[in-house]
C-alpha cells in the first residue's frame, strides 16, 4: 500500500494499524472524538460544517454508532461531509447484525436479523454506507468481526470483581479475533485488488464466552469466575452482558479466508490469550502529531 488512508475513528483496533502503517511507510491521517494527539477532533455528536475531502483516499471507518436509539447519526452525519470520491471504504461491522440465530450456519450473505438495539444501530450504519457507496461506484468491504481481543483488551478487571458468567455447560458456542488478525485482515481489505464485499472474520475457538473468561482467569492467575445458571444470570447480569453469552451464531468464514487469503496467526485463542498477556499493550505508547491536511 503506497496511496493515503484516512482512519476515521482511532481506538484501539485503529491505533495498532496505524503503527503497522508507520512502521510500512505508509501515509495516514485520522479523525477522532477522542482527544488523541495524533488525530484530528471530529465529534460527529454535535453540528458540524466542516467538510472532509476523501479524494482517491482509503478509508478505514471504526467510528461506532451512539449508545442509544435505532440508528446510526454519527454514521449519517459523516457522510454529509464526505468531500470528493474515496478509493474504498472499509467497515468495521459486528456479527452481532445476524442475531441469535440456533441450527443455522452463517455465512458472509445471510440474511440479518439483529436483536438487541446495538445491533440494530450497526445493520443501519451498514445499510446507509451501503447506500451512499452503491450511489457513487465506491467499493465498500464490510467486516464482520466478533469480540476482539488483544494486549490491554482482556476482560481482567471483571475477572478481578468476581463477576459470574453463564455456566459453559448451557453456554452457545461464540467466536473472537485478535487484533493483530484483525489488522491483517483490515490491511488485505485495504489492497486495492481485494473485492468488494461483505468478509467474516473470526478465530477457530467455537468457544462459549463461559470457556472464555474460564481460561482468561487460568492463564492470568485469576480465581475462576462463578458459573450460574440461566435464571441466575437473568438477575445478576447487565442485559448487554447477558445478550453476549446467550445469542448462537454458527459462522462460515470459507469465502473470507479464500478471498483475502487470511489465515489467523492466533486461531487458537490459548496462543492469543497467552500473546496477550505477555505483550506491553502498544495503545499507549506516545502518539505522533495529527496531519493538519
Amino acid at each position: 500500500m503506497t496511496r493515503s488512508i484516512l482512519l476515521a475513528g482511532l481506538g484501539y483496533t485503529t491505533g495498532r494499524l496505524a503503527e503497522r502503517l508507520d512502521v510500512a511507510g505508509v501515509d495516514w491521517r485520522a479523525h477522532s472524538a477522542s482527544g488523541r494527539q495524533d488525530s484530528l477532533p471530529l465529534d460527529l455528536d454535535t453540528a458540524v460544517a466542516t467538510s472532509l475531502p476523501v479524494e482517491a483516499t482509503a478509508i478505514v471507518y471504526a467510528i461506532p454508532p451512539p449508545p442509544a436509539g435505532e440508528h446510526d447519526g454519527r454514521m449519517a452525519r459523516w457522510l454529509d461531509l464526505l468531500e470528493g470520491r474515496p478509493e474504498r471504504i472499509v467497515y468495521l461491522s459486528t456479527t452481532a447484525v445476524y442475531g441469535d440465530r440456533p441450527g443455522e450456519r452463517l455465512d458472509e450473505h445471510s440474511e440479518l436479523r439483529p436483536a438487541q438495539a446495538r445491533a440494530r444501530r450497526r445493520a443501519d450504519a451498514e445499510r446507509r454506507l451501503g447506500e451512499w457507496c452503491a450511489a457513487r461506484a465506491v467499493p465498500l468491504l464490510v467486516l464482520r468481526l466478533p469480540a476482539i481481543y488483544g494486549p490491554g483488551r482482556l476482560p481482567l478487571e471483571r475477572l478481578r470483581r468476581a463477576d459470574p458468567v453463564l455456566d459453559p455447560a448451557i453456554s452457545p458456542p461464540s467466536y473472537r479475533v485478535h487484533v493483530d488478525d484483525l489488522v491483517t485482515a483490515i490491511e488485505r481489505a485495504l489492497a486495492a485488488g481485494s473485492p468488494a464485499g461483505t468478509y467474516l472474520v473470526r478465530d477457530d475457538s467455537r468457544w462459549s464466552l463461559g470457556q472464555w473468561f474460564l481460561t482468561v482467569a487460568r492463564l492470568a492467575g485469576l480465581p475462576p469466575p462463578e458459573c450460574v445458571d440461566l435464571h441466575t444470570a437473568r438477575q445478576r447480569l447487565s442485559p448487554a452482558m447477558l445478550g453476549f453469552m446467550t445469542e448462537t451464531r454458527e459462522l462460515d468464514d470459507t469465502l473470507t479466508r479464500r478471498v483475502l487469503g487470511l489465515t489467523p496467526r492466533y486461531a487458537d485463542p490459548l496462543a492469543g490469550i497467552r500473546a496477550s498477556l505477555t505483550a506491553t499493550d502498544t495503545a499507549a505508547m506516545p502518539p505522533r502529531p495529527a496531519r493538519a491536511d
